[in-house]
């Protein structure tokens, strides 16, 4: 297992008043700087001077100050006078107040008068960190925060005073739960349950409650995946996966870029198809698939009319790279094949409904060509 965490950081996880704690430290003299270094103590901390130089060779310092709190002003909002996590830069820190509070919309008030600072020394090998002063505010990691359940709770988490990065320690846990569970999305992660395989996984949210947010979850994930090394291979994993599980379902798939189509359906589908009554009607729907990159998917189904459930139902579906010819031809293949389309009989296949082009409608002719000829 491959792990990239930073060399430099600290497992103080908002410390109150003297403390010291030292780390390894790396030094690149082709950049005359230390790299690799994480220095995150929990609190919002307002850098006042990076990469200070002193007089002894390549001591470098760092200071911080916290930047206290954010709170609501508004006697009726439920966070009225709650502590709040303030963005680090002064610049951020004006859009959030002007942003306003999460569940009235008001402006939010900043308390600065917190005086904690922290103070980073970079010697060759070593980085000591060194706490000052106590916090004259809420960490907010205390469940009893004097809220109660509601439909505002996700609004809540995101102004909670909770660290915005997760420390090495979270990383390594959430690792840990990602080599434990390979193919769990951000969603499962947050509520903890796994529909996908029908078991209770344990929530992220017990590693650090910021981790409640799914847009969140996910990019922890992903940074997981690279750390774990999960992410080439996990692909093929998901197809063994599926294929043990729903045996049937996947019926063919071409994985290269051209052309990229995966074909399924319902394995039993085809004893309760009859293509004699009803034409078969087939379409592409653009949105279906969540695209990234570059290289766009489309999901094209074909349904049936069921005269006993007075109903459409799906009979076969792909996932498609693209629009052009060759990827409908391949569909069309593969779904006469799948279902044995017999079109020498008089009367077997009524005919397929298309919503493509004319170029797209004459694909369908040569896959017929094709499965019909050779």
């Amino acid at each position: 297992m491959s792990l990239a965490y930073k060399i430099t950081h600290f497992k103080a996880s908002f410390p109150q008043g003297f403390y010291i704690e030292r780390s390894a430290a790396k030094f690149d003299f082709n950049l005359d700087r230390y790299v690799d270094f994480d220095l995150n103590i929990g609190w919002a901390m307002k850098n006042v001077n990076s990469n200070l130089r002193s007089a002894k060779g390549n001591v470098r310092r760092y200071t911080k100050t916290c930047q206290g709190f954010v709170y609501c002003g508004t006697e009726s909002c439920e966070f009225y006078n709650k502590q709040c996590r303030p963005a680090v830069s002064n610049q951020a820190l004006k859009k959030q107040l002007e942003k306003g509070c999460e569940l009235c919309n008001r402006p939010l008030l900043h308390n600065n008068t917190c005086t904690a600072s922290a103070e980073y020394i970079f010697d060759e090998d070593v980085c000591t960190l060194t706490h000052f002063g106590t916090h004259d505010h809420n960490d907010f990691q205390s469940k009893d925060d004097g809220f109660k359940e509601t439909k505002e709770d996700e609004k809540r988490k995101r102004m909670m005073y909770i660290t915005k990065r997760l420390s090495v320690q979270q990383q390594k846990k959430l690792d840990d739960y990602l080599v434990k569970h390979p193919h769990i999305t951000p969603k499962a992660a947050v509520v903890g349950n796994n529909p996908v395989i029908g078991q209770v996984v344990g929530s992220v949210t017990g590693i650090d409650p910021v981790l409640g947010e799914r847009d969140r979850t996910e990019y922890e994930l992903k940074k997981a995946r690279i750390r774990t090394g999960k992410v080439a291979g996990d692909l093929f994993e998901e197809f063994d996966r599926i294929q043990h599980n729903y045996p049937g379902y996947i019926y063919s798939a071409s994985v290269a870029l051209d052309p990229f189509i995966i074909t399924f359906r319902a394995p039993e589908m085809s004893s309760f198809v009859d293509m004699k009554l009803f034409p078969v009607i087939t379409d592409v729907t653009f949105k279906a698939v969540k695209n990234s990159g570059k290289h766009k998917r489309y999901l094209c189904s074909s349904t049936l009319y069921f005269s006993s459930i007075r109903r459409y139902a799906l009979i076969f579906q792909a996932i498609i790279g693209g629009l052009s010819e060759m990827y409908f031809h391949q569909y069309f293949l593969a779904f006469f094949t799948a279902y044995k389309v017999d079109f020498i009989s008089e009367d077997n296949f009524l005919g397929m409904i298309i919503n493509f082009s004319a170029a797209q409608r004459k694909v369908f002719l040569s896959a017929y060509k094709m499965y019909t000829y050779g």
